[in-house]
């Protein structure tokens, strides 16, 4: 079986009661409600694929995560691949739980007591989502070489 995508079709007709654009599970680019697909030369480009993007739960340390998806522990945060070794290049991971997009994800009590914390407000909401969200370390390139005496 392929593997499943995250889709959205931007057709206002599939549209929910707000307004938002219908997102769907799928292993084809092909809307269940209006039945574009991507492929379509006029309104293909209404179907887009969306970054299946995993929770990476919290570590005993502020600004890390424990280095693995929440729907699949034994999967590392980085993997390139799916566990049937198909690339997966749609896909990312982050501590914050309002930007997890991976609908397994977020069945996970990791997520949903992340999410639960962030939410319930006030200053421990605040220190949380301080917590949850990742430190990112850059590094600037290193100067140049002074030239040679």
């Amino acid at each position: 079986m392929p593997p499943t995508k995250l889709l959205r079709c931007l057709n206002p007709l599939c549209a929910d009661e707000r307004g938002q654009p219908h997102g769907f599970v799928s292993p084809e680019p092909k809307c269940p409600k209006c039945g574009i697909e991507a492929k379509h030369p006029r309104f293909g480009g209404m179907i887009q694929r969306l970054a299946k993007i995993h929770f990476d739960p919290p570590a005993g340390v502020p600004g890390f995560g424990c280095g693995h998806r929440a729907c699949e522990t034994t999967r590392t945060i980085a993997a390139q691949a799916d566990a049937a070794g198909n690339p997966e290049p749609f896909h990312g991971g982050t501590g914050d739980p309002d930007a997890v997009t991976c609908p397994e994800c977020r069945e996970t009590e990791a997520w949903k007591q992340a999410h639960e914390a962030v939410h319930e407000g006030g200053q421990a909401a605040m220190v949380m989502r301080g917590a949850l969200l990742r430190l990112e370390h850059y590094r600037e390139p290193a100067p140049p070489a002074p030239a040679g005496n």
